[in-house]
């Protein structure tokens, strides 16, 4: 559909072609006028008709020299523009022969020009003002014995006028918001094209990197093994190896999401389950942040289509917020689990200084620079959300940011 609020260069643009196809329509009138005063014997009040071109030429200028001033017209503004060409086309025939003129068919072009460029509501304003004009420069026809048998054939002039002003709305309305629709969605293509590109070296570099720390893990691991036979039962090795395994189980667990990625396979995961990963997850790598869980709905028995990519998307998510919590001198993070129908909604709320608004709208849409980081945390998150089926949504509250994911439910598992 036509959008109201264009953005800026498509406004810029629209402006300078009005102004464009204004100073072409003054050199035709200045020169038809010439051609039939000499040429074909016409008498023409020539002072009034310099005057209105003349002012004609004086607005376009004016117009032109704002347009290189101002960062953007407003609708409102273009509609002025298409009103004003409307005035000085009326005005110039009026003078010319009213609607006996034979280019009285030109006042289509302003409504043929707003049904492109305009909303439906400004359009029906320039269809009225034509409506109007074609109306006026009739009813002032003198009402000579001739103009009198003519009548019937410039009623019939001014109900084609109207039917023709219906047919071009019509169809240019419908013709422009096919391409609005076509030019959206091709946009909507790119920007889904770039975020997958995107993903792609995101994932790229995060597999070369994981392939890299698994032979000096690998090492290690042989080292830590040789140190355990020369000093046994010693407490820092026994540390050593604890990491050691957790660094491991790590490496393992990114190769099964790996494998995952590639190869998805969807299985039904029961809510309490991933509360619970995600409770264990949430101690082990964020033991100084205290987690208070909410939970309300019948949870009991329901379950997500998802693949092992969920909750690491959901743990950056906590991640994130236990830092903004830090960060802000807070160890508290909210985390909540609701049913809304056929949604399950996680919530994470931290208590952080919050997202600037000028980040909010981009965050998890693209990577975004910032003092934290580039924001890759979240856009991975949000791109795994949505190959789900979920939503991801971003608002800052008085004091921290409520991070809403919203997924499908599957169906819920029967006890018998």
């Amino acid at each position: 559909m036509l959008l109201n609020k264009m953005p800026a260069k498509q406004q810029n643009d629209h402006l300078h072609n009005l102004l464009l196809l204004r100073t072409g329509s003054i050199l035709v009138q200045i020169t038809l006028i010439i051609f039939a005063q000499l040429w074909l014997g016409y008498q023409f009040p020539i002072a009034i008709l310099v005057g209105i071109i003349g002012t004609e030429s004086a607005f376009n200028l004016v117009c032109y020299l704002r347009s290189a001033v101002i960062s953007s017209p407003t609708q409102t503004g273009l509609t002025l523009q298409v009103l004003a060409d409307i005035l000085f086309l009326t005005l110039v025939l009026f003078f010319t022969g009213g609607s006996t003129n034979p280019f009285v068919s030109l006042l289509l072009l302003p409504v043929a020009i707003a049904a492109v460029i305009l909303p439906i509501r400004s359009l029906l304003i320039v269809i009225a003002a034509a409506f109007l004009a074609y109306s006026m420069l009739i009813l002032v026809l003198p009402q000579t014995p001739v103009m009198i048998e003519m009548g019937r054939h410039y009623v019939g002039m001014w109900i084609n006028f109207v039917i023709s002003v219906l047919v071009i709305g019509t169809f240019l309305v419908t013709m422009a918001r096919t391409v609005s629709r076509r030019e959206h969605a091709i946009a909507l293509y790119r920007e889904e094209q770039l975020r997958q590109e995107q993903l792609i070296a995101l994932g790229t570099a995060s597999a070369q990197i994981t392939h890299e720390l698994a032979t000096p893990i690998a090492a290690i691991q042989l080292l830590y093994d040789e140190l355990r036979e020369q000093i046994p039962g010693n407490s820092l090795c026994s540390d050593l190896g604890v990491q050691l395994d957790r660094c491991s189980s790590t490496l393992e667990q990114f190769r099964q999401i790996a494998e995952h990625v590639r190869n998805p396979i969807l299985k039904e995961l029961a809510v309490s389950n991933i509360i619970g990963q995600l409770q264990d997850l949430c101690r082990l790598s964020q033991p100084e942040t205290v987690f208070h869980l909410e939970t309300s709905g019948d949870l009991a028995g329901m379950c997500i289509e998802t693949d092992l990519t969920l909750v690491p998307a959901l743990l950056n998510l906590v991640q994130n917020a236990a830092k903004a919590s830090l960060n802000n001198g807070s160890y508290r993070v909210d985390l909540g689990v609701s049913v809304d129908g056929q949604q399950v909604i996680f919530t994470i709320r931290d208590y952080g200084q919050g997202i600037d608004f000028g980040m909010l709208k981009d965050l998890g849409e693209q990577t975004v620079k910032s003092e934290q980081g580039f924001g890759v945390a979240v856009f991975l998150s949000n791109a795994t959300l949505e190959r789900l089926g979920g939503r991801l949504e971003l608002s800052n509250l008085d004091i921290g940011v409520l991070a809403t994911v919203s997924l499908p439910s599957a169906v819920q598992e029967r006890p018998w």
